[in-house]
Formats: C-alpha cells, sequence, structure tokens
C-alpha cells in the first residue's frame, strides 16, 4: 500500500501517447502534441502501412520545432481518422526522419475533434452524438516512447563530430524561409497564368431530349471516341438530369444533417429576407424536392 500511494504522489509528466485508426490501419504510439500547429507522419509509419508514396502531395513546407532548426516536410497527405466512434479527415505532413513515435496530432486535428487533452489525467475527451467519450493514453508506453526520444537524441549528439558540426543561426533560418515564402510565390503566379483547355465536342445522348447532351474530347481517336458514346448511351439511365430523375434515394447512399450539440438550447434565428427573384427560385426549388420525396417538412 505504500508503495502505490508513492507511486500515486509522483508527479505526472508523461506525455499524452494514444492509439488511433488511420486509415482503417490501427496505429500506436500517436502523440497528442497541442503545441504543433501541423499534423506530422513519418515516412516510417507509411512505409509500415504500405502506403503507396505515389500518394504523397508533393509540396515542400518548412517546420520549425522547440530546437529553432528547421526541417523541411517532403509532402502531404490526407488520411481519415478514427478516435472512437468519431471519424475526420485529416492532412498530414510528411516527415522523414526517425522518430519514436508514429504520428503527431496537432492543433488542427484536435480543434475539428473538439477534444480537450490532459497531460495529468493522461486522457483525451471529446464530444459526440451520443455524449462525451474518452481515449486513455498509457503511460508505460509514454516512458518508453521519451527515453527512446532522449536516447537517440544523445546517440546524435555523440556521433556527430565537434569540428564539423555547423550551427544554424538566425539569419540562417530567416534565409531559407524566404527562399521557400519565394518559391511558393513564384508557384502561385505560375498557376495564375491562363490555363489552357482540351476542345470538346457535344454528343446528344437522347434524341427525344436534345437538351440532355455531354461534352467529350474532340480529339479522341476511334475507336475509342464510338466506344465511348455507345458506353453512355447504353448507361443512359446512370445519369440523373433532374432532381425527378433520383426520387426516394436510400438514406444509407447520402443523408444530411446538421452537426448540433442536443444539450443545447434552441434558439430562434431572425427570419432573412429575400427579393421577390430570389424568393421565387428558392420556392421552386423547394417544391421540386417536396414533389420527389428527397425532403420532408417536420
Amino acid at each position: 500500500m505504500e508503495g502505490a500511494a508513492a507511486e500515486q504522489a509522483k508527479t505526472r509528466d508523461d506525455l499524452l501517447v494514444i492509439d488511433l485508426t488511420i486509415h482503417d490501419i490501427d496505429v500506436a504510439r500517436v502523440l497528442i502534441d497541442t503545441g504543433s500547429s501541423v499534423n506530422i507522419i513519418f515516412q516510417e509509419t507509411l512505409a509500415k502501412m504500405q502506403i503507396d508514396p505515389s500518394e504523397i502531395t508533393e509540396d515542400a513546407s518548412p517546420l520549425v520545432g522547440l530546437s529553432g532548426e528547421p526541417t523541411i516536410a517532403s509532402g502531404s497527405i490526407s488520411f481519415a481518422v478514427k478516435a472512437g466512434t468519431v471519424e475526420k479527415l485529416t492532412e498530414f505532413l510528411v516527415v522523414d526522419l526517425p522518430a519514436s513515435y508514429n504520428a503527431i496530432m496537432g492543433t488542427p486535428w484536435i480543434n475539428s475533434m473538439r477534444a480537450v487533452p490532459s497531460t495529468y489525467h493522461l486522457c483525451l475527451k471529446f464530444p459526440t452524438s451520443h455524449g462525451m467519450e474518452t481515449i486513455w493514453g498509457n503511460p508505460r508506453v509514454s516512458q518508453i516512447c521519451l527515453a527512446a526520444e532522449l536516447k537517440r537524441k544523445r546517440s546524435d549528439l555523440d556521433t556527430t563530430p565537434k569540428k564539423t558540426k555547423k550551427t544554424i543561426s538566425d539569419e540562417d533560418t530567416q534565409d531559407l524561409a524566404e527562399l521557400f515564402w519565394q518559391s511558393r510565390r513564384a508557384d502561385a503566379l505560375e498557376e495564375k497564368r491562363e490555363p489552357t483547355c482540351e476542345p470538346v465536342v457535344t454528343v446528344c445522348l437522347y434524341e427525344a431530349f436534345p437538351e440532355r447532351c455531354v461534352e467529350i474530347g474532340a480529339n479522341l481517336h476511334e475507336p475509342l471516341k464510338t466506344k465511348l458514346i455507345a458506353s453512355l448511351k447504353k448507361n443512359l439511365n446512370t445519369f440523373a438530369w433532374t432532381a425527378e430523375d433520383m426520387p426516394g434515394i436510400d438514406i444509407n447512399i447520402t443523408c444530411h444533417e446538421l452537426n448540433t450539440d442536443p444539450t443545447f438550447k434552441p434558439i430562434k434565428q431572425k427570419r432573412w429576407k429575400l427579393g421577390p427573384e430570389r424568393a421565387t427560385a428558392v420556392n421552386e426549388e423547394v417544391e421540386k424536392l417536396l414533389k420527389v420525396g428527397s425532403i420532408t417538412e417536420v
């Protein structure tokens, strides 16, 4: 009992390390870092997840940690991240560096989850449609990761020759950042140039309704062009030209719902007034959706 009491009396300064499901894969050793302004996943983690490197969007971005040393992220990638019963599409910056963690979830993901992390209680709480959920961290895993990280950093210092060790001054960091933003501005100017569009031709798929047409590339060669038109006409019923063409869509296919917190009291807002033309257009669209059953009055 005295040993247990002494253990509880120790100051809790462990980092919050949890398990998450990323891209339908259970990933351990995920650090929750409220001091990080980005979400980070490491190249080694992607290799373990068997993610094709071609899925990484190449977009070099500078990262500066507490040490002040800049690191360039090789690109970005987006995954569905599931915590408990809540799933969010999350963008990660990809970093090719050795680390004790598989991923670092920063403030973008924490804020999107409306989560509250606690390093004292080693848990992460967030609201769901069914109430609050809690994910608990593992203090043992946190301590192992921290020890491995400190050991790796000491090893890096020991293996770095003092004569060849180079320090990066504030001016060097500013120069690197300036070069990066100059390249980004140049890329932005390139993107503003007038885009070149491939010529297209209009093809009518149903003679009884000449307005039901599609556009295909004018440079398509035969017999690909003929096969494409034949396939489009054969699958004509696949296309929905108006709301009447898709009545009674199964709610399991698509459903729109407002993400509201049921614990808050509803507040009646001021009625929005529309001009005569807009009001008429809105009423006509609502009548169409009511007629086909896409919406219902509650």
